[in-house]
């Protein structure tokens, strides 16, 4: 009978020396994630605890490739509001750092029938070698609907175009 440790069991991917540490944390965040969306309108209370429950997943994993995730993870709830002007394509509540997560989730809350699109995450990546890889951003649909993910489409540019703005502010 051979013993193994848990070290051993761990398999390192051979493109782990060739990625910075925020793209290792992406790449192992991402793969855990649904292959396809699931088509589901999910409510005010089921979108918020998504949001949570995929923010708090990204975190770890980007503690355990020793970064700082407060520093570096944002996220935002993606939606979109039907009786809103036909021009507003979507909208996004960007999490807020932990003091002001019940102001966040009373403003969620008071929306008016919102339909959830997904949750948008910015990653900024300190090691990248590049400016354009400083920031990247990627979303989790929640439908798989061809409107729903155009919308969710320019929620991710609108968030990723903040983040990066307030990142070219840091560098002043």
């Amino acid at each position: 009978m051979v013993v193994t440790s848990p070290e051993s069991e761990k398999v390192k991917n051979p493109l782990d020396d060739k990625m910075t540490r925020a793209q290792i944390a992406r790449r192992k965040f991402k793969s855990a994630l649904p292959r396809k969306a699931q088509n589901r309108r999910p409510s005010t209370m089921e979108a918020l605890g998504e949001l949570f429950t995929l923010f708090d997943r990204f975190r770890s994993v980007v503690a355990e490739q020793g970064q700082d995730p407060d520093a570096l993870l944002h996220a935002a709830l993606a939606y979109h509001l039907p009786k809103s002007d036909p021009a507003t394509v979507a909208h996004i509540a960007t999490l807020p750092y932990a003091s002001e997560v019940g102001k966040f989730c009373d403003e969620v809350m008071k929306l008016d029938r919102p339909e959830f699109l997904g949750v948008v995450f910015v990653q900024v990546d300190p090691d990248a070698d590049k400016q354009e890889y400083k920031a990247v951003s990627f979303c989790v649909p929640f439908s798989g609907a061809p409107e729903d993910a155009g919308r969710l489409l320019t929620a991710q540019k609108v968030f990723l175009h903040k983040i990066q703005e307030v990142i070219k502010g840091l560098r002043k």
